[in-house]
């Protein structure tokens, strides 16, 4: 098969780039290449059936990862860890599929939820529009039906969107960009068994306060529920990984 007249997108939808970054990175981050492995782009793109264009576009994506580099007279070589951009949502994604890495990776962000979400509650209640107080506390009402029923997906669906909303609701440009990293966080504790089969109530509870302070303007009943619900998912982590 000549790679350079194969069809742009695969089986699932993804173009060749996405599928050829996808292998590559994660076989970076878990070390199946390590740092200082030389990048063949040739036999790289027999392998994989695609075209040079394609493997160097995925290259180039590569780099803006910090996850190699083109040197003069060597080639592309695989950069050591120091380099990364650890808080793309690429690298987290491929650290959080690696068994050996997940619990950490979980851990950090775990970490990054305390320092984030606490404060961007705050200034959501300072900040909050009359449309976005509303869908909040709808959304707090959807949550609990969904986890009551156990349907799992619409619950996290639903969890993503009301945490997106008040990440955008800060007024902080800065604040809502780092909604990708709370998208991965909470779809990775469904997707990895990092959570219980059921939504626990206080769980739900701590997400109708959180609302509710967002809907009132009180920033200080919003921050607190965010520390809550933090609490709340730091326990549920430690309980289904036994490390308590």
């Amino acid at each position: 098969m000549n790679p350079t007249n194969q069809s742009n997108t695969g089986v699932s939808g993804r173009t060749l780039k996405q599928q050829l970054v996808d292998e590559l990175g994660f076989s970076i981050v878990s070390r199946e290449l390590a740092p200082g492995t030389l990048l063949q782009l040739e036999p790289i793109s027999n392998q994989k059936q695609v075209s040079m264009s394609v493997v160097r576009e995925a290259v180039s994506i590569l780099t803006s990862l910090g996850l190699v580099e083109s040197k003069k007279k060597l080639g592309t070589v695989v950069l050591p860890t120091e380099s990364w951009n650890h808080s793309s949502a690429e690298i987290i994604t491929w650290r959080l599929r690696d068994p050996k890495q997940r619990l950490a990776q979980f851990r950090w962000l775990v970490e990054l939820r305390y320092a984030l979400e606490p404060m961007a509650a705050r200034l959501a209640a300072e900040n909050r529009s009359e449309e976005s107080g509303q869908r909040l506390m709808k959304l707090t009402e959807e949550l609990i039906d969904y986890g009551e029923k156990g349907e799992m997906d619409a619950f996290l669906r639903t969890d993503i969107e009301f945490h997106e909303i008040i990440l955008r609701e800060t007024g902080n440009p800065l604040i809502a960009s780092m909604s990708q990293h709370l998208d991965v966080v909470l779809s990775a504790r469904h997707s990895y068994g990092l959570m219980p089969s059921h939504p626990d109530i206080a769980a739900m509870h701590f997400h109708r306060m959180l609302a509710h302070g967002i809907q009132e303007q009180s920033s200080e009943r919003a921050y607190r529920a965010a520390v809550l619900i933090v609490d709340q998912a730091t326990e549920e982590f430690l309980k289904t990984n036994g490390e308590t």
